[in-house]
């Protein structure tokens, strides 16, 4: 299957459709753009939050998601501060069909796109043709017509 060099995809558990998407193959893993990401504990344990900037009728809008099955990382920075990473498991639809997805949560001001699919997600996947985009979307539009 051939995906352009961006798309506008569905993340099906998030209930968010229409989501711009970057197809980046010059990075290995996918990525959420957070507004903001922190650990929380509630009454069954330690979730994380966090509040994406989803634009719906052309106009921001924050929306928060609460996750308790997540994976986190610590790096030791070179001024001895510490950087968390952490990765969600969801899902997306592309070309009407579910794919499994891991994405890494990268906490930033509002961007272009809100995800960005690496290659860990494309191989053996998709082949990605720069030159075109939105096939997913196209196709999908198509189906509801």
């Amino acid at each position: 299957m051939t995906i352009g060099s961006n798309d506008v995809i569905d993340l099906l558990e998030l209930s968010l459709n229409n989501v711009v998407t970057k197809i980046f193959n010059q990075s290995y893993l996918s990525t959420l753009n957070c507004h903001a990401i922190q650990e929380v504990d509630t009454d069954s344990g330690k979730h994380l939050e966090i509040e994406l900037l989803h634009m719906a009728s052309g106009l921001p809008t924050a929306r928060k998601f609460l996750f308790s099955n997540f994976s986190k990382s610590t790096k030791l920075e070179k001024d001895g501060s510490e950087e968390s990473k952490y990765i969600i498991e969801t899902t997306v639809v592309i070309f009407d069909q579910l794919f499994l997805i891991d994405l890494l949560l990268i906490e930033s001001t509002f961007s272009d796109h809100l995800l960005a699919l690496g290659n860990e997600f494309m191989k053996d996947k998709f082949n990605v043709d720069l030159n075109l985009s939105n096939l997913s979307y196209n196709l999908k539009s198509q189906i509801r017509i």
